[in-house]
């Protein structure tokens, strides 16, 4: 039986603590339903009893909320309607802010994508700017802090020297420069001091596996975006993408991806390849985490999950080390001390080179090395 116990994410994780799932199901249930929901977390966050018509009433609202709320909230005044409770009106303003800064972010990464196609460098947008506008219903409904591009994995080092030699209209920070050999993005500044995060692979632990991310170039879509040419993700890749994405440990847990996954599932549920999924959870690590998170989603948020999958996914039973690399990021390592951050932290290095590194670093010990010298150095250039 897939254990579904999430209680040990309440501080901190990567599934919704009570709270969050209160104000999840306000924001994504039928209206009456998620009035009731909406009610339920005002009272177990005390923001029940504000009156709106105070001056200073948002500052009391918002501030006691995390980033994991405040970026729910813009979907949640337009499912429960202005009209339904005191509060909501209150909230337009906070909707209209995350509007306009999501169309400076469109404007940011659309004239990196012009410089691109000028230089015939192929691109997907995936994450915020897709789900924004593919599968919510409105883009201030999917708040972002960043525009996600996609660049194939071969034209890596092409596009950082057109940026190095300020042919693509953006910059880096050239801190960020001494890690590049082990990510698989980096942070760009674009237009109007934008943030943009450019990425040559979708996950970072594949960052170095060589075609890992051929998958998703093979079934991508062209589209025009406001007469502009680039590139989506096949739908049953956005999912997946969006699903894993919680995968990670956080203070504040990410718990973004239920929304996004419901919102993607909602819009053409029958255009999921759900065989591709199951293929999908089988060659990448994270099936631990898969398979929590998707009866999660069926079980509390009604997610149109076939039983079939279910079931097979239930069959599946993850490698020893993808338990162990799944139990090394999904807790909270800073807790513990320095001491043990160093020791833990250092053992998820040795579990993350054994699953992903040994193609190209043959000898744990020189990469070890090499990651702890790139860091110290990039740390270096971030204090100068």
């Amino acid at each position: 039986m897939i254990n579904t116990d999430y209680s040990i994410f309440d501080k901190g994780g990567h599934f919704p603590t009570e709270s969050h799932e209160y104000l999840l199901k306000a924001a994504l249930f039928p209206r009456d339903e998620a009035l009731v929901f909406f009610q339920k977390w005002l009272v177990k966050e005390k923001l029940d009893n504000l009156n709106p018509e105070e001056p200073g009433f948002l500052t009391r609202f918002l501030d006691p909320l995390d980033p994991a709320c405040h970026r729910l909230l813009p979907l949640l005044v337009d499912n429960l309607g202005i009209q339904n409770h005191t509060y909501l009106k209150k909230l337009k303003g906070h909707q209209k802010n995350v509007w306009v800064k999501n169309q400076r972010i469109f404007l940011s990464v659309k004239e990196l994508i012009k410089a691109l196609n000028e230089y015939k460098i192929d691109h997907i947008v995936f994450k915020g700017i897709s789900l924004s506008t593919h599968y919510y219903d409105r883009i201030e409904h999917r708040p972002m802090n960043d525009g996600d591009l996609l660049i194939p994995m071969k034209d890596k080092e092409r596009v950082l020297e057109l940026i190095a030699n300020s042919k693509l209209g953006v910059d880096f920070n050239e801190a960020d420069m001494q890690i590049l050999d082990f990510v698989h993005a980096t942070h760009l500044e674009g237009k109007g001091r934008m943030d943009i995060d450019l990425h040559w692979h979708v996950f970072s632990e594949y960052s170095q596996v060589s075609k890992s991310c051929d998958f998703i170039w093979e079934k991508s879509s062209e589209f025009d975006w406001d007469e502009i040419k680039t590139k989506k993700l096949n739908i049953t890749h956005e999912f997946f993408v969006a699903l894993v994405h919680g995968r990670d440990f956080d203070p504040v847990p990410p718990i973004r991806w239920v929304a996004d996954c419901l919102m993607i599932l909602r819009k053409d549920l029958d255009a999921v390849d759900w065989n591709e999924f199951i293929r999908l959870s089988k060659a990448f690590c994270y099936l631990p985490f898969i398979k929590k998170a998707i009866p999660y989603l069926e079980e509390r948020f009604d997610a149109q999950i076939p039983q079939e999958v279910l079931t097979e996914l239930e069959g599946l039973t993850p490698t020893r080390d993808e338990t162990s690399y799944y139990k090394s990021i999904s807790s909270n390592i800073r807790e513990k001390g320095t001491l043990a951050m160093i020791y833990f932290g250092t053992k998820r290095r040795f579990i993350y080179y054994r699953m992903f590194l040994k193609e190209r670093w043959p000898n744990v010990w020189v990469y070890l090395f090499n990651w702890y010298l790139t860091r110290w150095k990039r740390e270096q250039k971030r204090i100068v």
